[in-house]
């Protein structure tokens, strides 16, 4: 038996920020996965990187304005890029 006192399903607030990493991560490995390439830590890291140098090369639009919407999605070239880095090409 679970003691209440061990797990709560209280759970606490998670940050945008927080949360736009966790998708960035998330859409690192699906862009990995999706071209193939095998995913571990290397792999991950360098796409993640790819991706922060990616939206740089963007720009810095509003943070909360239409601007940024669709703005973290890695699709299309974008993927191509990410996939190409994480293979070292």
């Amino acid at each position: 038996m679970v003691s209440s006192a061990i797990y709560s399903s209280q759970n606490d607030e998670i940050g945008l920020a927080t949360r736009r990493e966790i998708a960035r991560l998330c859409g690192c490995i699906r862009v990995l996965v999706e071209g193939g390439v095998k995913v571990d830590e290397d792999t991950v890291m360098k796409a993640y990187r790819a991706s922060l140098e990616i939206e740089l090369e963007v720009g810095d639009e509003e943070e909360d304005g239409e601007g940024r919407e669709g703005r973290d999605y890695l699709g299309g070239e974008k993927a191509r890029r990410v996939v190409n880095a994480a293979l070292g090409r």
